[in-house]
């Protein structure tokens, strides 16, 4: 807590909440009993006022008016009384009697009190009442805003700013608990330079600030909110920016919890948020003076009889306000936080930095309001001057700090010292001083910091420091007020000595010596005793390391090692001796080079002339002497496997014992197995085979589903044993086995990998059969081990097959295929990603059924039994069923027996398995003459001919066609065929033989042409021969003069040579002519046409084409109608 002291000179009061500014007075509960006793303790210095008030010019009015602007040159008496819409009349008291009115209008029913004289001899009425009246309206206007609000918890929101000259007061509704507000500042500010504080919150009222916007307050001794309530302050700015100013005067029993900022800045130049503080009073003051400061006053007993304005008798004593507390939301963060000033920021509200600096535009001058003041309101009382000049200086009297103390130096390493100490209230900062012992004459300052400790690093090694540290603050000047110095504390660095100095013989003459870095030291110097001598400096290194030469062998040498920095020598290092000889031997391996042998090598020693070889079965103890050698090297051809060996050299140089080398060891193992196998027995077991290994004493069988790790132990077997059986592995998994030879526990090398897929088992019982159409169907029984079966095609036994599916299912059923063309098919079962061997089987289904016969008559009661091909010749069902259209005309048996049973004609149809037909026209007594015409719609089947949108020619031509026989019928002395009555496809060459079979007199196959969509019209093709041209002409003109008829353009007659330059080009005229019977080709219209369109999308206009065609016919051969 921060205190500031302020002597505070005002009438004797024990408690005053803003009364004496014209404050609503229901700004607290207490208002009434605080006039009162103000009142009260002014009682005792009427008198003394009251005799020299005609030296006086309304002083105490004076100085209400130059802080408030509210009491403008008033006076209340003792009888006033403000009640509800009442008006307020002051009469002073004055030599010449003349009275001073003013009126305002208060909510509250309270009497107050005041008495004071006036030498004014003119009435005191305000100039500017037509201002402030206009003012005081909006004011009322904006206050009743707040009041309504307040009653439906409700938001105002700011379109412009807002000057007001009076505090907006937020007090509780009568009607309610608790109530809350929120304004909405929208980027504007709401600004006084007049008012003691912008708004008063009171208890249970909650405010929320918002909306980028700042609430200014540039009054001298002004404060922006007191709050009694609660206040959420988010993204906005409290400012107040006058002289000895507040921002937030937090007096909320809630403490803290009363001020809540999610995101903002509250700054004042006295305290950003402060509490009511206490204060003595005195006589010389009025209340409202300080009231502005919003400080609440204690009444003091004083029994000054003075009436002199300046006089000194009276009692004053020193008030402090307090640092008020505050709380953050928990998502913002504090940028700055002192007592002057707070800012806090939020993720999703930032400060908005534009309005802090809109506010200080506006921020008026308080020293220049006052000197406006000052000037418009001339004081005549030199006392009451010297007393506010007195007030004033106490009021701004900033002393220096408290010593610093507790202060401690501590050494952190060679060249940094910490210095601390503890806080000193009020200081704004502190200076660290420091002087080297026993060098320098003066301390030298070396920072000045705001915080409490210090860290200095511009020292040197070894050296004494002494430091003492000064607490500082600025008075209003900006002049540093000083504390005394605080106690010293003394320094001293120092190197550390080098640790963990060692000597390794180097050679026969030679040393090496090493040691760990110290931290500062910038070079190291090396000390050497010869035969326990004194030690000498032998020479200074930077570096860690140093090799000896020249030394003598057989002769003992020690060393030492300490740390320089500047002037500065630590303590020697840890010594170490030898004496010179061969250089001890280095690098010493040991490896396993058989089952029962180990290898040994090492690097030549320096001055060695042989080595003794060492070997024990323990580490510690028990070497025994193995052999003497001059080499590097020797191999151990004397061990047993699974034994560890434990070896030693020692170099000599002749009979001078030298260095011995490190301690190593090795274990011969026996050779690793080999020709490892893996093989897949079934879907549950792989049977390992290997072959023996030497030195083996067992077996131990290791399996990974990993090549290169995670291997583990399955099976241990007898040194005879040389295969396994592992019936622990699952389906679809890939293992990986080693095998190692075992001998007195120890494992020899480990054998190659050999690894084998775990294969489930083959598919059984697979089977194809026709699935209707050009589909086939296949079925299997469930494989052991199996999660998944794949299914391969080809329409190559041997060759080319590839993946068509891939299911969990035991049936799969393939579509879209062609008849007559002959499946091969695999399938396998998979588990994992490891599949079985495959099981195959083929299909095939008819593209074609022929019927022994097209046509039979017959007579009642006749049979005759059909018989049926198949193409191609080798299917996989060649099953028939066998199909009567009309039974009362003509049976048919699941044999093909057909038997007429009464008149008519009938259709017999011959089915195979995947729906291919074959069919055969019965007629039972019929005796058939005249004209035999055969009627050909064009494609059919799989041959779709031309396409246009919807539309297909094949369809088309088939519609026609049944509409031009059923014409044709309808005349006597004709007999009407149709090589196809459904959708199938029929061979060109087959299409004159089925004509031919029925006795044709003329062959009509029709069509429908396609081109661009421009071409349009009809048009016949003929033959070229010369006995059948002219016919065929004749007949191809009428039909066309019939199609014109419809609309549709005649495109002629026409011809066409084969290649062959004799023949006619198209098949089926070529065909018929050949069979002796004139063929035609009639395109009655083009099916890409725009213009032939119209015709073709309807049914009746497909029937008048085939109308037409058939009368053109019945013309050509003269026939009549039945």
């Amino acid at each position: 807590m921060r205190l500031i002291k302020k002597v505070l000179a005002i009438s004797m009061a024990t408690a005053l909440t803003f009364t004496g500014l014209e404050m609503p007075v229901n700004a607290t509960e207490n208002s009434n009993t605080q006039t009162e006793a103000v009142t009260e303790a002014q009682t005792g210095v009427e008198d003394t006022q009251e005799a020299t008030a005609s030296e006086s010019t309304d002083t105490a009015s004076d100085a209400n008016e130059v802080l408030t602007d509210t009491t403008e040159e008033s006076t209340v008496t003792d009888e006033s009384t403000v009640t509800d819409e009442s008006t307020v009349t002051d009469a002073s008291t004055s030599t010449d009697t003349s009275t001073s009115t003013d009126t305002s209008t208060s909510t509250d029913t309270s009497t107050s009190t005041d008495t004071s004289t006036s030498t004014d001899t003119s009435s005191s009425t305000d100039e500017s009442t037509a201002t402030e009246s206009s003012t005081t309206k909006k004011e009322i206007k904006e206050q009743q805003m707040l009041n309504e609000a307040l009653l439906e918890n409700g938001t105002i929101t700011l379109s412009e700013d807002l000057q007001i000259d009076e505090m907006l007061e937020l007090a509780l509704p009568n009607t309610l608990e608790k109530a809350e507000i929120t304004i909405e500042l929208n980027g504007y500010k709401i600004t006084s330079e007049k008012a003691n504080a912008l708004m008063h919150v009171s208890e249970n009222v909650t405010l929320n600030i918002k909306g980028e916007g700042s609430m200014v307050n540039s009054t001298e001794n002004g404060i922006v909110i007191i709050n009694e309530g609660i206040i959420n302050l988010d993204n906005a700015d409290l400012l107040a920016t006058g002289i000895k100013s507040v921002g937030v005067l937090n007096n909320s029993t809630l403490g803290e919890k009363g001020l809540v900022i999610k995101s903002g800045t509250i700054k004042a130049d006295w305290f950003a948020i402060g509490k009511t503080a206490k204060a003595e009073a005195s006589v010389n003051r009025p209340a409202a003076f300080f009231a502005v400061a919003g400080i609440l006053t204690a009444a003091a007993d004083t029994n000054s009889t003075d009436t002199d304005s300046t006089s000194t008798d009276s009692t004053e004593t020193e008030s402090a306000i307090e640092k008020g507390s505050y709380s953050v939301d928990e998502s913002a963060t504090v940028v700055d936080e002192s007592e002057t000033s707070i800012q806090v920021t939020n993720e999703t509200a930032q400060t908005d930095d534009t309005t802090t600096e809109n506010a200080d535009t506006n921020t008026t001058d308080s020293n220049d309001t006052t000197a406006q003041t000052d000037n418009t309101n001339t004081t005549t009382n030199t006392g009451v001057e010297a007393n506010t000049a007195a007030v004033t200086a106490q009021q701004s009297a900033i002393v220096a700090p408290e010593i610093p103390i507790n202060v401690t130096a501590t050494v952190n390493s060679y060249n940094s010292v910490k210095i601390a100490w503890s806080s000193v209230a009020n200081a704004k900062g502190y200076i660290v001083e420091r002087i080297q012992t026993g060098t320098e004459t003066a301390y030298t300052e070396l920072t000045r910091i705001e915080s409490t400790e210090y860290t200095d690093t511009t020292i040197a090694v070894g050296k004494e420091y002494k430091y003492q540290v000064y607490a500082f603050v600025y008075n209003e000047s900006n002049e540093m007020l000083k504390s005394a110095a605080s106690s010293q504390v003394t320094a001293q660095t120092s190197l550390a000595a080098p640790q963990s100095l060692s000597a390794v013989q180097s050679s026969a003459t030679s040393v090496k010596l090493n040691w760990t870095a110290v931290d500062g030291a910038l070079k190291y110097n090396i000390y050497r005793s010869t035969k326990g001598g004194a030690f000498k400096l032998i020479t200074s290194v930077e570096s860690t390391n140093y090799k000896n030469s020249g030394l003598k062998t057989g002769t003992k040498y020690t060393f030492k090692v300490t740390a320089v920095n500047g002037d500065y020598e630590s303590e020697a290092s840890n010594e170490v001796s030898l004496k010179a000889a061969a250089a001890a031997v280095t690098k010493l391996k040991a490896s396993r080079s058989a089952y029962n042998a180990i290898k040994l090598s090492w690097k030549k020693a320096s001055g060695a002339t042989k080595y003794i070889i060492y070997r024990s079965t323990k580490e510690d103890s028990g070497y025994k002497k193995l052999k003497t050698v001059t080499t590097t090297n020797h191999t151990d051809s004397t061990c047993k496997t699974g034994v560890t060996y434990y070896y030693k050299v020692v170099s000599y140089s002749d009979k001078a014992k030298g260095g011995e080398s490190s301690i190593v060891s090795a274990t011969p193992i026996s050779a690793a197995p080999t020709n490892v196998k893996a093989v897949c027995k079934s879907y549950k077991s792989v049977k390992l085979t290997w072959d023996k290994a030497k030195g083996a004493g067992g077996y131990n069988i290791y399996r990974s589903t990993s090549k290169n790790s995670g291997y583990t132990l399955i099976k241990t077997v007898s040194k005879s044993k040389k295969t396994y059986t592992d019936k622990t592995v699952t389906a679809g998994t890939k293992y990986y086995y080693k095998i190692c030879a075992v001998t007195n526990k120890v494992e020899g090398k480990m054998s190659k990998a050999a690894y084998v897929k775990i294969k489930p088992s083959a598919v059984k019982n697979l089977k194809a059969a026709t699935a209707g159409g050009k589909n086939i169907s296949l079925t299997w029984s469930a494989a052991n081990g199996a999660q998944t079966y794949l299914i391969y095609r080809s329409t190559s036994e041997n060759k080319g097959y590839k993946k068509i599916a891939d299911t969990t299912e035991l049936t799969y059923s393939d579509t879209n295929l062609k008849n007559g063309k002959t499946y091969y098919y695999r399938v396998y079962a998979r588990a994992g990603s490891v599949n079985s061997s495959y099981t195959k089987t083929s299909y095939v289904n008819p593209s074609k059924v022929y019927m022994s016969s097209s046509t039979l008559e017959m007579e009642s009661g006749e049979t005759s039994k059909l018989k049926v091909t198949f193409k191609p010749t080798s299917v996989s069902n060649s099953s028939i069923t066998w199909s009567s259209a009309d039974s009362k005309i003509a049976t048919v048996s699941k044999k093909g027996v057909v038997t007429a049973v009464a008149a008519g004609v009938t259709i017999i149809t011959a089915t195979a398995c995947n729906g291919v037909t074959a069919t055969c026209e019965v007629s039972v007594d019929q005796e058939a003459t005249g004209v035999v015409v055969v009627l050909d719609p064009g494609h059919g089947g799989t041959d779709g001919g031309a396409t246009s949108g919807p539309f297909v020619e094949k369809d088309l031509n088939l519609k026609i066609s049944k509409y031009t026989k059923a014409e044709l019928e309808k005349y006597s002395g004709v007999i009407v065929k149709m090589t196809r009555t459904t959708d199938t496809y029929v061979g060109l060459e087959e299409r004159t033989i089925i004509a031919k079979n029925y006795g044709a007199d003329l062959f009509v196959s029709q069509h429908l042409n396609s081109a661009s969509a421009s071409a349009n019209g009809s048009e016949v093709y003929v033959s070229l021969k010369d006995n059948y041209n002219t016919a065929s002409t004749k007949l191809g003109t009428q039909i066309l003069y019939r199609l014109t008829g419809l609309g549709l353009n005649n495109r002629g007659v026409k011809t066409k040579l084969s290649s062959d330059g004799v023949n006619d080009y198209y098949s089926v005229i070529r065909n018929s002519v050949s069979r002796g019977f004139p063929g035609i080709i009639v395109e009655s219209a083009f099916l890409t046409g725009s213009d032939d369109q119209d015709i073709l999308s309807t049914e009746s206009g497909l029937k008048s084409i085939g109308v037409a065609t058939a009368t053109a016919i019945a013309e050509y051969y003269g026939l009549s109608k039945k």
